[in-house]
């Protein structure tokens, strides 16, 4: 049985309890969806005010906005953000209410399908507003 830590009897043991794709637990993926949460804090407060800040502008004034690389950046980082603690959270509802694996083995795949595919269009406008309109 071994005397360290993860001797193979026990990485055998906890593969039983957990199941081959857990990576022994769920704290992994607990840390990056608190990880992205805070990270979201000051981009969400930053994203709000500055809307706000916008709503009389006029279009011109807009693009101008999007235009300057503190906020294409911050821009590119919120939605990136966004979308990758959305997967997160709509990963543990998945495996939490569908019992059923090879269905939630397609749920995992539209929910990853559709946040590569929001973030691909999201990074791509802001990219398009930023250094390809005048």
């Amino acid at each position: 049985m071994g005397n360290y830590p993860l001797s193979r009897w026990r990485l055998a043991e906890s593969m039983k309890i957990f199941g081959p794709n857990s990576k022994l637990s769920g704290t992994h993926h607990w840390w990056w969806q608190r990880l992205s949460a805070i990270c979201l804090v000051p981009l969400s407060l930053w994203f709000v005010f500055s809307i706000l800040s916008q709503l009389n502008s006029n279009y011109a004034d807009v693009i101008q906005w999007i235009s300057s690389a503190p906020v294409t950046l911050l821009l590119i980082l919120f939605f990136c953000a966004v979308f990758y603690h959305a997967k997160l959270g709509l990963e543990v509802i998945a495996e939490d209410y569908v019992h059923n694996p090879p269905v939630l083995t397609l749920i995992k795949i539209l929910i990853k399908s559709i946040v590569i595919l929001g973030v691909l269009v999201s990074v791509t406008a802001i990219i398009k507003i930023s250094f390809f309109t005048s």
